[in-house]
Order: structure tokens, then sequence, then C-alpha cells
């Protein structure tokens, strides 16, 4: 939001500070390190910085402040897991939390493979499944084929007990076509919820190698 935040600083520098941006000066080594920390969601005393803090710090923006409008540039830590250190006790933290979000990638696959039957006419999702899904619009674009089915799709903000679905028409369209479209439905989300399962596995192995 453009405007002033009384004399100190713009609205937008205030945003800036907390969305972990600041002025150069602002950051130390242990705002550095417990940025991090937050980062990875272990404790701070598990960071070991293998460089000199400021070479975390990369320009990502500039803001107006002090009653003067300065124009001042905000800085944000930037860094690669091969940029730090960690304590046993902090990679296993991180190993507990990757594998846990690789289970729950696993059970999608199960989940979906259940919602997904070819047998069924329609496709029913509720709230929670749409967005363990990640369902969005951009799935349901297939202009290529004709559309064999009365579709309702609204976005997820709305009430949370609201379905969403894809319901099939055989009676207008061929049965084939039905199912073409559905398994492409089907497919879209697995190869997101493969590629989300193989990003996990490769932070793993990072871990482990440090």
């Amino acid at each position: 939001m453009a405007g002033y935040n009384g004399y100190s600083m713009s609205n937008r520098a205030v945003d800036a500070y907390e969305n972990g941006e600041k002025p150069y000066s602002k950051w130390t080594k242990t705002a550095v390190v417990e940025h991090i920390a937050e980062i990875l969601d272990i404790d701070a005393s598990d960071v070991i910085l293998l460089k000199p803090f400021k070479s975390y710090l990369s320009l990502t923006s500039w803001h107006h402040t002090s009653k003067m409008y300065n124009k001042t540039d905000f800085y944000s830590v930037r860094f690669y897991m091969s940029d730090i250190n960690l304590t046993e006790n902090g990679k296993q933290t991180i190993l507990n939390a990757l594998n846990a979000s690789l289970q729950r990638q696993v059970n999608k696959l199960s989940e979906l493979d259940n919602i997904f039957n070819l047998e069924n006419e329609s496709i029913e999702l509720s709230h929670r499944q749409a967005v363990r899904f990640d369902v969005t619009a951009s799935l349901f674009n297939l202009d290529d084929i004709k559309l064999p089915f009365s579709f309702s799709y609204d976005s997820f903000t709305g009430d949370k007990d609201k379905k969403y679905f894809v319901k099939f028409r055989y009676n207008d369209y061929t049965k084939e076509t039905a199912v073409e479209f559905k398994n492409r439905i089907y497919c879209g989300i697995r190869e997101e919820i493969l590629k989300s399962i193989s990003s996990i596995e490769n932070n793993i192995n990072k871990i482990q190698e440090a």
C-alpha cells in the first residue's frame, strides 16, 4: 500500500520489514543466522555460517525512509545449503520434517487413485481434497478435445464444505472421450505429486550428504 507510516518510513518499507527485508546496516550475524534457522524451521544454535554473514545478503528492493524521504536499499538473506553447516540435531530435525512431507505425498498418490477410478461416472473433490491436490484451473486447459461433461469449478476461497466436481454425461458424448479427459486430469495431478516427491527426495539426499 502506497503512503507513509508516520514520519519514519513508507508503508511499503514496513511491508518489506515484515517480509524479512531490511537495510544493510540493520543486519547482524545473529539476525542472519536466526533468519536462516526460521526458513529451515530449526533452532538458530543448529546453524553454522561458512562465510562472513554479509555474504548472505542480497539487494532485493528499495523504499523511502525517514521524514526526508530517503531512498534506502533493502536486503534479504539468500543462501544455498552448501553455504552453511548444520549440527547433527539440526540435520535430524530437517530430515524428520522432509520424511513426514514425503509420506504425505505418497499418501496423496493412493488417495488420487481412489478418487479417479475410471469406472466412476463422475469425480467429486471436497475443498480439503482440492487443496491437497493443488487443483487449479490450469489443469483443465484441454481445448483440443470436446468437453464431454457438465463442469462446475469455483475458486477454493469460499465455503470449505462446498464440493467441486466434474460430472460426465455419456449420452451426449462417447464414453471414450470422457475417459480421456478424466485421465488427463488424473495424469496432470499425478505428475505434480511425483515432482514434489522427487524434489523432497533430492533435498533429503542433500541433507544426508552434508
